[in-house]
């Protein structure tokens, strides 16, 4: 979903969903994605990146 990192807004990698609620404040925009999404992607983190926390939850 290109549209979402031109408008600056923060979506998931995996869903393309918008994030909501107080991440919408905490996050850039962007792509991002969990650990458990990149690790099932086949992917790794590097030794000493920087992580971001997010609030998971209902509304």
């Amino acid at each position: 979903m290109k549209e979402a990192f031109k408008s600056g807004i923060a979506v998931n990698w995996k869903t393309q969903k918008a994030y909501r609620g107080i991440n919408t404040l905490l996050l850039g925009g962007g792509e991002y994605a969990i650990f458990k999404q990149i690790k099932e992607a086949g992917g790794k983190l590097k030794k000493g990146k920087k992580v971001k926390s997010l609030f998971l939850g209902n509304v």
